[in-house]
């Protein structure tokens, strides 16, 4: 019996406290946020202004180095972020039986990469925003993924070819 009024107490206690206000006449209404869309293992995204096939997320702030496993129409993990202007070494890990290129977007670096090769680029993540990197043999098929340094992903960066 003792026990019962004790939780009696307490739920009298705490009553509504955990409702919101009321509004009151003239106080603005404050808007939702924008949903970001959840992206799933196996989705298409736009990234950078270039269409993906997703297969995760991998954040590098404060990291000198990443791992990147090259698998046929996709990049593992597909959106890497990392603070603006963030110097890093990729290393790449072409683990399907095609090779593939990794190719930054705007830069020098379009390197092929046999079945079973790894290999290791020095990269510099942008002062803001994206840096779109893809396989020039896959990437109609979604075989592309980001440096996101800021703002959202879908964000087009540089112009997605790379200088020959």
């Amino acid at each position: 019996m003792g026990l019962i009024v004790v939780l009696i107490s307490v739920l009298s206690l705490t009553g509504c406290s955990g409702d919101p206000e009321p509004a009151r006449s003239g106080a603005a209404t404050p808007k939702p946020a924008k949903a970001t869309p959840t992206l799933q293992i196996g989705s298409k995204a736009e990234l950078a202004g270039v269409r993906a096939n997703y297969h995760g997320t991998k954040d590098i702030t404060g990291a000198r180095k990443v791992s990147i496993e090259i698998e046929d129409n996709y990049f593992s993990p597909t959106v890497i972020k990392g603070t603006p202007g963030q110097r890093i070494v990729v290393s790449l890990e072409n683990e399907s039986q095609s090779p593939h290129t990794f190719t930054i977007a705007g830069t020098y670096i379009d390197m092929q990469i046999q079945p079973g090769g790894i290999s290791e680029v020095p990269v510099r993540l942008p002062k803001s925003g994206n840096l779109s990197f893809f396989c020039t043999f896959q990437k109609k098929n979604g075989m592309a993924g980001v440096f996101n340094a800021s703002g959202p992903i879908d964000k087009p960066g540089p112009k997605a070819t790379a200088r020959r």
